[in-house]
């Protein structure tokens, strides 16, 4: 049977052949069939696969099978593996079932081919021109990096290496938009950086190629997680600054229409998910294009192709502040960023106020090559980052709530300051010194949290807003008349506790809080993780973000005048500034009361109906670290005394100590800012004091060495701690004060960030999405 076929087939070929050779008048033509594939451009296909002594090479086959437009391989190399007898069988047959058991897309011939066969194709460092190299070539980041014409080219010069020319097949990958309708089977790639963060998925499924032996080596706890960075999203998890490893976000489909396909998603998530972990693996360090190819490492003309979007793949990534930011500066030779048009940049970007918002976008702005002149009205950078007159003490700590990719932490991480972790344990001491029962203090937790679900549910059937502390007490009222339960003074005093300490977080006395919609952000991803110390001098942040950058102090501004196309600055100095667009990051009070003029005036939507709310902080300095005589484990401790004259005021207390030197903070909330106003900075450490004597009494409580109080509130410049919705504001407030005024006067700050405000992280954020909308505005860029 064997031989009548092949003799069937011979005949065939022969009838053909001569049927060829009649049509063309000529027996010593070449003979060659076209690939079979609509518009396939290659005329002359050749076989890369070169997998049997049959096979065709560029001349005449029965099939060519299509991978892309400039690779086919031949119907002799197909059967070499295709076929049971055939001495190749065995290789396709490993390689499917191990395709199978770590992939789900197609584990055909073509698929194993151009998985296993294609060539390397590599970048001269020289002279630019793409090189194939033979598939055995053992391919590293250091190869792509280092590589040069000569490595293959050995009998020549580098000279007339680099003269070789470039394989016309180039040019098919170098076409953008027509490349990738002519694919029919995606490259992955191997070796993938990003392999042992997305260990949860079908490798094929992120864009690796699941005959990666070295992607199976990496076991549950081998794999080290950056401490407080998480750059890629869990299933069902809805954590801040993450992006799913598997598919695009809708942001990403917008910017990126081009690559909502099967075929195409594997390729923008090959570039992306590389580009994030070379990112989260060096903070202190840029992330360029070609840092990115040296890790992309694939087979085939695909890779050429990808090269072409990697750029705009990073240029997103930074303007959105997933990579290169905080106090890095970013090289100029990344090429990434078209340069701005001269004619555009005759008067310079002003940002009015040098807090965390106007520097990150000063920072940003300066990175993407665009001139910045930054005006402080006050007598130091940084705004409510820093904390006024605290030259004794050792730091500017910030305590931080949700510490994964916080960008708090990653600069503190890009300075080197250290993070210290607080836990979730808080230590709760009632009168006589006693520590509250555990089990006491979270069954009243629950009934706190309970009330909170409760009024979230209540809010979908009411239209009429009141404030939450009449809505904690209609509910707390309404339970203990369905139960008949009666709270002991110890309960009343922890629910107490935790409505004060949730007064602390919304920045104002929770008669003043809408209950409808307090907590509107909490529908958008938040930062998650344990809450942090940033155990060091913050104000390095500050003075490595402002490196470079034209920041004046004691210049507040007076007047804005954006009437004509250029826009006139005038300051309280007297001094008369141009620029051609301006960032307001004053606080929401300033912006509020009127001591910036704008002309024209602002529009009503710009009257923020948000609140400016205080929170103040009390730091003291201790010889010695008393409290951890009964305070052992853990760095929080809050004091629930019935004889306490006020809620928020020093409610909880955080071990701050550094370097011998032992802190305890504090602050004071709600209406027990009012308490503060009234009295002296003696007077309010004595208080603290007598709250301390209470907590530890049986103890010598020592004299402070040392005390700061922030009174912001009492700033001109400040007047406020953070922003709050008070009853009958909506989370449309936060839109208005973030839209910009004809595409000339911008705003930032945590009160124009409705996802992240009451935050510092937020504040830096907005000056990020700020940069990005004037960048967008200079560069052309849509």
């Amino acid at each position: 049977m064997a031989t009548r076929k092949t003799s069937r087939q011979a005949t065939k070929r022969k009838t053909y052949s001569d049927t060829e050779d009649s049509d063309t008048g000529n027996n010593n033509e070449k003979k060659i069939r076209n690939c079979a594939r609509s518009r396939c451009p290659a005329t002359m296909p050749i076989c890369f696969a070169r997998a049997t002594a049959s096979c065709c090479g560029n001349g005449y086959t029965s099939r060519w099978y299509h991978v892309t437009a400039g690779e086919h391989f031949c119907n002799e190399c197909f059967e070499h593996y295709y076929r049971s007898y055939n001495a190749g069988y065995d290789t396709y047959a490993s390689w499917k079932r191990l395709w199978s058991q770590y992939g789900v897309t197609e584990n055909g011939i073509r698929c194993f081919v151009a998985d296993q066969l294609l060539p390397f194709w590599v970048q001269c460092k020289l002279c630019k021109k793409w090189r194939s190299v033979f598939r055995e070539t053992r391919v590293t980041p250091r190869f792509f990096k280092n590589y040069v014409c000569t490595k293959f080219l050995r009998n020549q010069s580098q000279e007339s290496a680099c003269e070789s020319p470039e394989d016309f097949r180039i040019e098919l990958a170098k076409e953008a938009y027509v490349w990738p309708y002519h694919i029919v089977m995606p490259q992955f790639i191997k070796h993938a950086l990003y392999a042992p963060y997305v260990r949860d998925y079908f490798q094929d499924a992120v864009g690796i190629s699941p005959s990666d032996t070295s992607v199976h080596k990496y076991e549950e706890g081998v794999v080290e997680v950056r401490p407080y960075q998480r750059p890629f999203q869990d299933v069902d998890d809805n954590m801040a600054m993450t992006l799913p490893p598997n598919e695009m976000s809708e942001d990403e489909l917008l910017y990126f229409p081009e690559f909502n396909g099967a075929i195409f998603l594997k390729y923008y998530l090959i570039i992306r998910n590389t580009l994030l972990i070379i990112w989260n693996l060096s903070l202190q360090h840029c992330v360029t294009t070609e840092r990115c190819m040296e890790y992309i490492i694939m087979r085939g003309l695909s890779r050429v192709w990808i090269t072409i979007h990697v750029n705009r793949v990073l240029e997103y990534l930074t303007l959105k502040g997933y990579i290169n930011y905080g106090v890095i500066k970013i090289n100029k030779e990344m090429n990434v960023f078209p340069a701005i048009d001269d004619d555009q940049m005759k008067n310079p970007v002003i940002i009015i106020g040098a807090g965390l918002s106007g520097l990150s976008a000063a920072r940003q702005l300066t990175n993407l090559g665009i001139k910045v002149i930054v005006l402080e009205a006050d007598n130091h950078i940084g705004g409510r980052a820093v904390d006024e007159g605290r030259s004794k003490f050792p730091v500017q700590s910030h305590i931080v709530v949700g510490s994964y990719n916080n960008p708090l932490v990653i600069m503190s991480k890009q300075v080197d300051i250290s993070i210290k972790e607080l836990g979730d344990e808080c230590v709760l001491i009632s009168d006589n010194g006693d520590i509250v029962d555990d089990k006491l203090d979270k069954r009243m937790q629950f009934h706190f949290d309970a009330m909170l679900d409760s009024n979230k549910h209540l809010r979908k059937d009411l239209d009429k807003d009141i404030s939450l502390e009449d809505r904690f007490t209609e509910l707390h009222n309404q339970f203990k008349e369905e139960s008949d339960i009666k709270f002991s003074k110890l309960e009343d005093s922890l629910l107490r506790f935790h409505r004060s300490n949730l007064e602390f977080a919304c920045g104002s006395n929770l008669c003043n809080i809408s209950a409808l919609y307090w907590d509107q952000n909490d529908e958008y991803p938040q930062f998650h993780g344990p809450p942090v110390l940033i155990n060091g001098d913050f104000t390095k942040v500050v003075n490595k973000l402002a490196e470079d950058i034209d920041i004046r102090t004691n210049m507040q501004v007076t007047d804005v005048d954006y009437s004509g196309d250029v826009i006139n600055i005038k300051c309280k100095t007297g001094e008369t500034l141009t620029a051609s667009k301006v960032i307001v990051t004053v606080p929401l009070h300033v912006l509020n009361n009127g001591s910036i003029k704008f002309t024209p005036s602002l529009p009503e939507t710009k009257k923020s109906t948000l609140g400016c709310g205080c929170v103040e902080k009390v730091l003291l300095e201790f010889p010695c670290n008393f409290w951890t005589t009964k305070i052992k484990t853990s760095t929080m401790f809050g004091q629930i005394l019935s004889t306490s004259s006020s809620p928020g005021l020093f409610d909880v207390f955080y071990d701050i100590s550094k370097d011998e030197r032992h802190i305890l903070s504090t602050y004071i909330s709600g209406d027990a800012v009012n308490i503060l106003k009234k009295h002296s900075d003696e007077q309010i450490i004595e208080m603290c004091l007598d709250v301390l004597k209470a907590v530890f009494t049986k103890q010598d409580i020592p004299e402070p060495t040392d005390y700061y109080i922030s009174r912001w509130y009492n700033n001109e410049h400040v007047g406020m701690s953070y922003s709050y919705i008070p009853i009958n504001c909506t989370e449309t407030a936060f839109d208005n004060l973030e839209q910009d005024i004809d595409e000339k006067i911008f705003f930032a700050g945590e009160a124009t960030h409705k996802q992240y405000h009451q935050t510092l992280a937020g504040a830096y954020i907005s000056g990020l999405r700020e940069a990005e909308k004037i960048y967008r505005l200079f560069s052309n860029v849509t």
